[in-house]
C-alpha cells in the first residue's frame, strides 16, 4: 500500500474566511437515500472475479447541503475481504475525517469517494479525499493481490505488469513532458519546475495504479508554480492523458 497526501496552503486560508459563516445545526447519518453509486464512483471492470462495491457511506449536512464520504468493499470470487475493507474505511475515517467544527456550527475536512481497476492479477482501490473547503483533491491508492490478498508494494505492482522500476519511472516522466507542454498555464518559463519533477520520480513521489478501464495509470506529485493548485496528478500511461475521476 502507497499513501500519498499533499495538502494546500489554501485549506488553512479557506477555513478563515468561511469558518464564521455557516450557522445551521448538523446531522449525521448513514443513508440509504443518497445519490446512486454511479455518480460517486468509477465504472467497474469487466473482470468478473473482482468488484468493488459500496461497504458503507456517511452522511452530514449543514447550511450548506449535504456532504458524503463514501467507503469501498473489495469483493474477490462472491466472498467480501473483510479484514481488508474494514482497515480501508477505518483508515479513511481518521485520515480523512468530515465532522463538525469546534463550536458545532458546519461541516469541515473532506467528502470521501472511491475509485478502482483490475488487470492481470492486480486490483487497485484509489480513495479521493476531496476538500469541503475548496477545490482539490488527496489521493490513497491501495494495491493488492488478487489471490493471495496480501497488500502490495509499488516495485512488486511494476513487476508484475511486466515492467523494471526504470521502465516506470521513464514513461512518468515521458507523461509529465507531455502534460507540461498542453497545458496553457505552465509556460516554458516553468521548465525547471518540470525538470525538478522529473529528478524527483521514485516511488515516495509517485505510485502505479490499475485504471477503471483496465490501462495502467500512475499517481504523481508535480511541483508546480503556486500553491493554490492540486500538486496531485493521476496519468493514464497508454494515453498519457489524466485520469480525472468523477466527483
Amino acid at each position: 500500500m502507497k499513501i500519498t497526501a499533499i495538502l494546500s496552503f489554501a485549506l488553512c486560508l479557506a477555513l478563515l474566511a468561511t469558518g464564521c459563516s455557516k450557522t445551521a445545526e448538523i446531522s449525521e447519518s448513514i443513508s440509504d437515500d443518497l445519490p446512486e453509486e454511479s455518480e460517486i464512483t468509477e465504472e467497474v471492470s469487466d473482470d468478473v472475479r473482482v468488484t468493488v462495491e459500496e461497504l458503507t457511506r456517511i452522511t452530514q449536512t449543514d447550511k450548506n447541503g449535504q456532504y458524503i464520504s463514501v467507503y469501498p468493499k473489495l469483493i474477490v470470487d462472491g466472498q467480501e475481504a473483510s479484514e481488508i475493507n474494514e482497515s480501508i474505511k477505518d483508515y479513511l475515517v481518521e485520515t480523512y475525517p468530515m465532522e463538525p467544527d469546534p463550536m458545532g456550527k458546519y461541516i469541515t475536512g473532506y467528502q470521501v469517494r472511491y475509485a478502482w481497476g483490475v488487470k492481470d492479477n492486480i486490483v487497485s482501490i484509489v480513495a479521493i479525499a476531496s476538500f469541503l473547503e475548496e477545490d482539490g483533491s488527496v489521493y490513497e491508492v491501495f494495491n493488492y493481490d488478487i489471490d493471495t490478498l496480501e497488500a502490495l508494494d509499488d516495485d512488486e505492482v511494476v513487476s508484475a505488469l511486466g515492467m523494471t522500476d526504470q521502465d516506470f519511472f521513464d514513461k512518468t516522466e515521458e507523461v509529465y513532458r507531455n502534460y507540461w507542454n498542453t497545458e496553457p498555464w505552465l509556460g516554458s518559463e516553468y521548465n525547471s519546475m518540470l525538470e525538478q519533477s522529473i529528478d524527483a520520480i521514485g516511488y515516495d513521489k509517485i505510485t502505479p495504479i490499475i485504471l477503471s478501464n483496465g490501462d495502467i495509470g500512475v499517481l504523481g506529485y508535480l511541483y508546480t508554480p503556486t500553491q493554490i493548485v492540486e500538486m496531485e496528478r493521476c496519468f493514464d500511461l497508454d494515453t498519457m492523458e489524466v485520469a480525472n475521476f468523477r466527483r
